[in-house]
């Protein structure tokens, strides 16, 4: 009997891999908002460690408590500080209806959770608790620092920029002291830097919502305490001069689309700053990083041969 030629077996299709928040990152900011994914605005994800720890393995933890500390306490102050100023002088409590005083807070409250996250991470660490870091799901202290990262990040800066080119275009010279305006319109962009450069800490692209979404609410009340026949601190019927529905409506107009396109542009260069951040610092601080299951499972067929799953076939 002749012996039968055996068919060749096709290998099995391999599904590629899902892309990373790098490259999706990365897509959505070169093809626009059309490749942004729903599912990247929720503020979920896996590796918990990420919001507490430091980009440099090998920075020391009681040096980066310190510096949570340090800026958290800074703002902490400044922020009492800049309230009681305002409040028993002659704004009053006018100063709520300021966009810096809710940026200002929205910052402060970052600063004061980053701190009691560290804390509490390295207080389950010594007491032998295991993080839950592989269910995707998010601790809401965790949830509640991020959503006030990103409001902070982009919102402050544009602020900021609004704020200087305001006074440089005009040629107004602000009534507040110089240490308040560095603090209000200066500082936290120096310490934004910090933070996404020093800190591994995730930044997506698909959350530019939610400082977009916190600019909204307040153009909203604005537009509510315009109407509703609301002063600012001097009796001018508007809260700022370039804000003024009734006598200047297309200016407002272009305020708003101002505003709108330097927050795309800023959190977008933060994204990108976020996307290779990993190389400026690789030289001196190599990242650690804890392999997931298919680069645990290729680690192992390398290291001891063939994997189980070949020897059941």
């Amino acid at each position: 009997m002749g012996s039968k030629t055996s068919r060749p077996v096709d290998p099995p299709a391999v599904e590629p891999l899902p892309p990373t928040t790098a490259e999706r990152s990365m897509d959505a900011l070169v093809h626009g908002c059309h490749s942004l994914e729903l599912g990247q605005v929720k503020l979920n994800h896996d590796c918990h460690k990420d919001f507490t720890k430091p980009m440099c393995a090998r920075c020391p933890i009681v040096l980066f408590v310190l510096f949570r500390v340090g800026v958290a306490g800074y703002a902490f102050v400044f922020l009492i500080y800049h309230l009681t100023r305002e409040i028993t002088g002659r704004i009053g409590a006018k100063t709520f209806i300021y966009l810096e005083t809710w940026t200002y807070t929205a910052i402060t409250l970052y600063l004061l959770l980053s701190f009691v996250n560290v804390v509490i991470d390295i207080y389950q660490e010594y007491k032998s608790f295991t993080l839950d870091v592989s269910t995707g799901h998010t601790p809401w202290r965790l949830r509640l620092q991020w959503l006030f990262f990103n409001i902070s990040l982009s919102s402050s800066c544009v602020g900021a920029v609004t704020f200087w080119v305001w006074v440089i275009v005009t040629g107004i010279s602000p009534t507040t002291r110089a240490y308040e305006i560095i603090n209000l319109h200066g500082m936290w962009v120096i310490i934004a830097f910090l933070e996404v450069g020093v800190v591994t800490f995730p930044l997506r692209f698909e959350h530019i919502v939610y400082p977009l979404s916190f600019g909204l609410i307040y153009l909203i009340f604005a537009l509510i305490y315009w109407g509703a026949g609301g002063t600012d601190p001097y009796g001018n019927h508007y809260i700022y001069i370039f804000l003024d529905f009734g006598k200047h409506p297309v200016r407002v107009i272009f305020v708003v689309a101002g505003e709108i396109t330097g927050t795309f542009l800023i959190h977008g260069s933060f994204a990108l700053f976020f996307l290779y951040r990993e190389k400026f610092f690789a030289k001196c601080c190599p990242i650690d990083k804890e392999p997931d299951g298919e680069e645990l499972e290729t680690l192992t067929t390398t290291k001891y041969g063939t994997s189980t799953n070949e020897h059941n076939k």
